[in-house]
């Protein structure tokens, strides 16, 4: 069964507010519910959206006209807090985040973020390795560098390395700007290439990770336990399965990325909607598309 998971915790804290749920749509849609509908119209049979007390009551209301058209599913992020009833209020990671989704998945997943907009292309990509698979398939769908970009300000990208298609390493680089046709960040003296391949958080893993998964998490907790700020990241966990020996493959995707970063994102983020809406990408009430 082809399952997405769709981290929803985040407290977006530069964005001031609540990134899952800011109408995007002509209608009020979230960014999440046109990658719903992509995951739909490429056979994704599981739908599960990890989120947080706060924020699961609404969704639950939200997306109850999808119930009845695919299995789905929520998990509260706090509930998988090792220390539980007494959990740690900012979020432990997204290495966590996926950790806590690992009674509800089997076999495959693709794994991204709620605010980010992804494309029909980026499920394209994940029906046929889901499709093609004769064993587990790990990997990473990238985009351009030049792609990512935000007109409001600094964004965060893992830009990657690579050995022909295979993953070697993710490093983070942080305030990326384009300015006079050249990208920096406050990582590099010098200018990015504007092609390279990133991380937008766009993973293709199996549950066969969970077992590992839950032990890099555990060993985390008891360094940082009492930290309330380190995150334990995904990125990270995934490097430590290269560096023993697990192949992540990349996934070129030559789509545009659109999303939720600074607040004025998101009139940008409304008009880019409005556009595909009215080329036809997609239906002026996604909602209707169920009924």
């Amino acid at each position: 069964m082809s399952t997405l998971l769709i981290l929803a915790g985040g407290l977006g804290r530069r964005y001031k507010g609540g990134k899952q749920t800011s109408a995007v749509g002509p209608n009020g849609e979230y960014i999440m519910e046109y990658a719903i509908y992509d995951a739909l119209n490429n056979g994704f049979k599981k739908i599960i959206v990890l989120s947080s007390t706060a924020f699961i009551p609404g969704l639950k209301q939200k997306f109850s006209y999808l119930f009845n058209t695919v299995s789905f599913h929520f998990v509260n992020q706090y509930e998988h807090d090792l220390n539980y009833p007494n959990y740690r209020k900012k979020p432990w990671g997204t290495a966590h985040a996926v950790w806590a989704c690992r009674k509800e998945i089997k076999g495959h997943f693709l794994v991204l973020n709620a605010d980010d907009f992804y494309g029909y292309e980026t499920f394209k990509i994940a029906r046929n390795i889901f499709k093609e698979a004769k064993a587990p398939k790990f990997g990473l769908i990238t985009f351009c560098l030049k792609n990512t970009l935000s007109h409001n300000g600094g964004v965060s990208r893992g830009l990657c390395e690579m050995d022909q298609n295979r993953l070697v390493s993710v490093f983070e680089h942080t305030n990326i700007n384009s300015f006079e046709n050249k990208i920096t960040s406050n990582e590099s003296i010098d200018e990015l290439d504007q092609d390279a391949q990133v991380s937008m958080n766009c993973w293709i893993l199996h549950s066969n990770i969970f077992f590992d998964l839950g032990r890099y998490f555990e060993q985390f907790y008891s360094q940082f336990s009492k930290d309330a700020n380190v995150e334990c990241g995904l990125p990270s966990f995934i490097q430590s399965q290269i560096k023993n020996g697990q192949q992540y493959q990349v996934y070129k995707n030559e789509s545009k990325w659109f999303g939720l970063t600074h607040p004025n994102d998101l009139e940008w983020c409304q008009l880019e909607l409005k556009r595909r809406v009215e080329e036809g990408e997609y239906p002026k009430i996604l909602l209707n598309n169920y009924e």
